[in-house]
């Protein structure tokens, strides 16, 4: 089976952990690096040991069409960059029919997601948001056994992720224009669980509080679910939270301990018999339980996720914005 070979947008820390994570794998290869300025580029790619850079992903790519059996033709492209900069780079290869796999989440709005989600099956190109914890072995274990009933019924949820950062008015976590804010940097984990659960919340609460520059640096939000379901769900940048979550059933309850968005270990505690704890390695960084996924739905021609479904980027985003749009 031919390697799937990646461009990434993006030279920062994630997308340097991203290079790390497919060279891992058996399966793909980057080719490509898109910087935003041509110096940025040269040296990433000198660094990355990588042939081809460019500031323009469409160039970059018709330019790999021209070379068909070139081994820098570009299958899939990953998104790395801050949030806000994912909505025009994912059009572009979406158009181009090119496979994308981008950073959570997906954009900085559930308007911006909508209208991915839309040209993605409009073009029926492969499109998922990379919500890596939900592909890693111990999480799928975790959903297999609440899915049996083994937890009988589920009643509440409660996660929490958050760290005291340093306050800086123009970085990444504090920043409007870079899409800051603890609940789009550190939400989608305490919070994907809950939703993949319940579905859509009938109501929500939300307290917290902003930054001076605007965005949110701490919230908690309390969400209600048809059938009796709740979840708590805390984040802040401003606050060491405890990292964690926990799942409460009638016959018992399950503790995710930190890190809760790469964890290599859980606790099941029954109400009756005796406890157990799951662990696992890490496999690298486990960034590669996803790229696997991704190369799997690639070589197999399909357009979804049935792991991190569209349907579950675009529930994350409606929720998101109705919590922010709360407090």
């Amino acid at each position: 089976m031919k390697k799937i070979r990646w461009a990434v947008v993006g030279t920062g820390s994630i997308a340097s952990r991203m290079v790390e994570e497919i060279r891992r794998t058996r399966g793909g290869a980057v080719v490509a690096v898109v910087s935003r300025t041509p110096e940025r580029g040269r040296s990433t790619a000198r660094a990355w040991g990588v042939g081809s850079w460019s500031t323009d992903l469409a160039d970059l790519i018709e330019k790999s069409r021209e070379k068909r059996e070139s081994r820098e033709t570009i299958d899939a492209v990953y998104l790395g960059t801050p949030h806000p900069a994912h909505f025009e780079p994912a059009l572009i290869a979406l158009d181009r029919g090119v496979p994308v796999l981008c950073e959570k989440p997906l954009t900085a709005s559930g308007y911006h997601t909508r209208l991915l989600v839309e040209r993605a099956r409009e073009k029926k190109v492969l499109l998922m948001e990379a919500l890596w914890t939900k592909f890693q072995p111990l999480i799928r274990r975790l959903w297999d056994y609440l899915d049996h009933g083994h937890l009988g019924q589920v009643r509440s949820i409660r996660g929490e992720l958050g760290f005291p950062a340093p306050f800086e008015p123009e970085g990444r976590l504090f920043s409007p224009k870079l899409g800051g804010g603890a609940l789009l940097d550190l939400g989608v984990y305490p919070l994907w669980l809950p939703l993949a659960f319940w579905g859509e919340p009938r109501n929500l609460a939300v307290f917290g509080t902003r930054a001076s520059t605007g965005v949110d640096e701490s919230s908690t939000a309390m969400l209600a679910f048809s059938g009796g379901g709740r979840a708590t769900i805390e984040t802040s940048i401003i606050s060491a939270l405890e990292d964690s979550m926990t799942i409460y059933g009638t016959k018992g309850r399950i503790r995710v301990p930190a890190p809760l968005f790469n964890p290599t270990r859980i606790e099941v505690i029954p109400h009756e018999g005796k406890p157990e704890v799951w662990t696992t390695r890490p496999r690298g960084l486990n960034f590669v339980h996803q790229i696997d996924h991704f190369h799997g739905l690639i070589h197999k021609d399909e357009k979804e996720s049935p792991i991190h479904s569209l349907d579950d980027t675009l529930l994350l985003a409606k929720v998101m914005d109705q919590i922010l749009g709360e407090l």
